[in-house]
């Protein structure tokens, strides 16, 4: 983010939702995946970085959903247009990505988005890398959404489900844990390729089919933390470790972990996609006591508990072994998501 002046939000008032899980999906609309809630306000969307065509190129390969605005820098429509785009911003904490049409004219993939400078700007709608529903500010019948906020409002909302997933800066973190605040926490680390699985293969999926949900999973990426003399003891502090968390710990801590928090006190956790295998048999996060002491796992002990399985296959890779914890331990992941993200 850009060095400007941002506005101070309170953490208790970051985000209201309400309502129950809407599952069946309607294909007219996009689910946004990820959210941002930050101590601070933006006060402009030009405090966030402009998309470049290369990571355009990126989210399009990789069939993601997400709201792209288009402009022209030429035309004053570019300044009123920043005003509704930040308010949204700032009050639903889903960054609505922007770029410069220039960017994309001239090159060979426009990837359908409309690009005659004169009539932007424009707002786009991608749903699996695919535009969904585009719309220009020339011949509009309601130009006014490139101008108000209420009514730009209005029509993103028409065309998307709000993120059930939302990343934390860790100064909100700790605002929820010492407010004890009920909530779903997820840790995971930059670059982690068991997180990439956990993504990829449970949470994509997770949200494409579920709308609208009233406990959310906000995200934590401990990434900064490694390398420095506080990594051990941040593992510490959020229980991922056994030393910080003594009923559900794994080792000195390990991304992914899931939890289900009450302020300071960890209500329910696991730790999946971290398994090993020793003498053909699986070393498991998924311990008996670690299942029995879980609230969502307890009841389907008998089919949970991994520890100490015997494995006859043999892996090559990390790749092949993960894939394998995927298979073994989906039940289980879904279970606890759809346990207490509702």
């Amino acid at each position: 983010m850009k060095g400007k002046k941002l506005l101070i939000l309170l953490a208790g008032s970051l985000l209201t939702l309400s309502g129950c899980v809407k599952i069946n999906s309607n294909p007219k609309k996009v689910n946004l995946l990820y959210g941002d809630i930050r101590q601070t306000v933006i006060g402009n969307i030009t405090d966030l970085d402009e998309l470049e065509y290369d990571e355009l190129s990126s989210l399009v390969e990789h069939k993601e959903n997400f709201i792209l605005a288009t402009f022209n820098p030429t035309c004053g429509c570019w300044i009123d247009y920043q005003k509704p785009l930040t308010y949204f911003i700032n009050k639903h904490h889903y960054d609505i990505k922007y770029i410069d049409i220039n960017k994309i004219i001239g090159m060979d993939n426009k990837f359908g988005i409309y690009s005659v400078a004169g009539d932007l700007p424009g707002i786009v709608f991608f749903k699996g890398g695919k535009i969904l529903k585009q719309a220009k500010y020339y011949g509009n019948p309601k130009p006014s959404i490139f101008k108000k906020n209420e009514d730009f409002e209005k029509f993103v909302l028409e065309n998307v489900n709000l993120p059930k997933l939302y990343r934390v800066e860790e100064t909100v973190l700790d605002s929820y844990i010492s407010g004890n605040k009920s909530f779903n926490l997820y840790v995971t680390k930059a670059n982690c390729p068991d997180c990439g699985a956990l993504d990829e293969q449970f949470l994509k999926p997770w949200n494409d089919k579920v709308n609208t949900v009233n406990s959310p999973l906000y995200i934590y990426d401990i990434a900064p933390h490694i390398g420095q003399s506080d990594y051990q003891a941040t593992k510490n502090k959020y229980g991922l470790s056994y030393e910080g968390n003594q009923t559900f710990g794994w080792g000195t801590g390990a991304m992914p972990t899931l939890q289900y928090r009450q302020g300071n006190n960890i209500v329910d956790m696991i730790t999946p996609l971290n398994d090993k295998i020793e003498e053909q048999r699986i070393v498991s996060y998924f311990t008996t006591e670690h299942v029995n002491a879980s609230a969502a796992l307890r009841n389907r002990a008998s089919e949970f508990v991994l520890n100490g399985k015997e494995i006859s296959k043999t892996f090559e890779t990390m790749d092949e072994w993960r894939q394998e914890q995927v298979e073994l331990q989906k039940g289980i992941i879904n279970t606890f998501i759809d346990y207490y993200v509702k």
